[in-house]
């Protein structure tokens, strides 16, 4: 019996090849025995059926990928087909690519790295796939660098500036749809720097609730409803990573991702700017005396550039929350900055102020982490919930 784990190699920077390796890993030391299988490759789903024969455990995918596929004239699902557990893990909202949470099977189960992300999930696509969040430990095999970098924060973070985004919405969408859109924009815009761990889908939904599009009717145009949520979704991400340039101007900072020349070429001589690599390739970059700056999509959570800082055992800042994981999270809040205010800030100031009893912070926390969120207990999870499900 196998797990099969499905990779996507040619995803940007390349995470996918990370993770499955991480899985597999964790799977030989749960005494499960794994294969690899590249969608990139001709007849993917050829080495599946194949694999039957010996046993599938599950099939393990991200983000929904090949969900979706359809075989023969009559276009049926390849895992209905298979009957074999499918097992998908998401680390993205459902709004962004409906179609990779949509399938819809006994043989199927969804799981979200974020509560707010699973709950949407059931609202919209769910009727019989299992659906939950899990706590998810840190899926990286790096081993520590005996290396030291600058004296210098890094962010390290793909965007599209927020004015890009509204340029592309003034030609994609009718005068009325973009009216709409902007002033949802601008309305969640203005409550970041005022909001704690802002749930902007609950103010999307409010929003539109109580000022009704005149153009479109959300409640019976699904591909509408989640075309808005996803345009929104990102403009704000897009609009955090831009503020703090501005939160920072005068703080040393590394900035790495694509996206950034607009702001490169009028930027402060306190920052500089690079392009990113594959996921595999960048791990010094974690190695700045002050670590790196994460901006965490979600609203509760951590986001996988944390885990790898937690697994590379150096320093960060994160916009996470986590409001459940300690009895008392006030000794580990020098961790985590708002974007209200000056809370970012003035932890950067802390910081450099004394960065040693910044890393050690860091490292501390680190540790009860991954002590209490063990990769055993997820392959256990996934163990079990593949028993459970539907193989008649």
């Amino acid at each position: 019996m196998f797990v099969m784990i499905l990779n996507w190699k040619v995803g940007e920077n390349d995470p996918f090849s990370a993770f499955n390796e991480a899985l597999a890993s964790y799977l030989e030391a749960s005494g499960k025995r794994s294969q690899t299988v590249e969608l990139s490759d001709p007849g993917w789903w050829n080495r599946l059926l194949n694999a039957k024969l010996d046993g599938i455990d599950f099939v393990f995918t991200w983000q929904g990928l090949a969900t979706n596929f359809k075989i023969g004239e009559k276009e049926q699902s390849f895992w209905e087909v298979l009957q074999v557990p499918l097992i998908s893990m998401h680390g993205d909202h459902p709004c962004h690519m409906p179609v990779n949470h949509a399938f819809d099977s006994p043989y199927c189960a969804h799981l979200y790295a974020y509560p707010e992300y699973s709950l949407y999930a059931q609202r919209h696509f769910r009727k019989r796939s299992r659906t939950i969040s899990v706590e998810n430990p840190v899926f990286c095999l790096d081993e520590r660098l005996d290396v030291k970098g600058g004296d210098h924060f890094v962010l390290p973070k793909n965007v599209t500036p927020p004015s890009v985004m509204e340029e592309e919405w003034k030609r994609q969408l009718s005068p009325e749809a973009f009216r709409f859109h902007m002033a949802l924009a601008e309305t969640l815009k203005a409550m970041l720097p005022t909001e704690d761990h802002l749930d902007f889908h609950a103010v999307i939904d409010e929003l539109i609730e109580l000022h009704p599009s005149e153009e479109y009717d959300f409640r019976t145009q699904a591909d509408a409803y989640h075309h808005l949520h996803s345009r929104l979704d990102f403009y704000v991400r897009n609009v955090k990573a831009v503020s703090i340039l501005d939160h920072l101007k005068d703080v040393p900072l590394q900035i790495i991702g694509r996206g950034w020349e607009p702001y490169a070429r009028v930027a402060s001589p306190h920052h500089e700017f690079r392009r990113a690599g594959n996921m595999a390739d960048n791990q010094r970059q974690y190695y700045s005396a002050y670590g790196i700056i994460d901006v965490t999509p979600s609203v509760t959570g951590l986001h996988d550039r944390t885990y790898r800082a937690m697994r590379n055992q150096t320093p960060f800042l994160s916009s996470g929350y986590l409001p459940e994981f300690l009895p008392d999270m006030a000794p580990y809040d020098p961790l985590f900055y708002r974007f209200n205010g000056d809370d970012l800030r003035e932890k950067c100031e802390a910081v450099m102020a004394n960065p040693a009893a910044h890393a050690e912070l860091a490292r501390e926390f680190s540790y009860l982490h991954q002590m209490r969120i063990q990769p055993s207990h997820l392959m256990w999870q996934l163990d079990s919930l593949a028993r459970s499900m539907d193989r008649s």
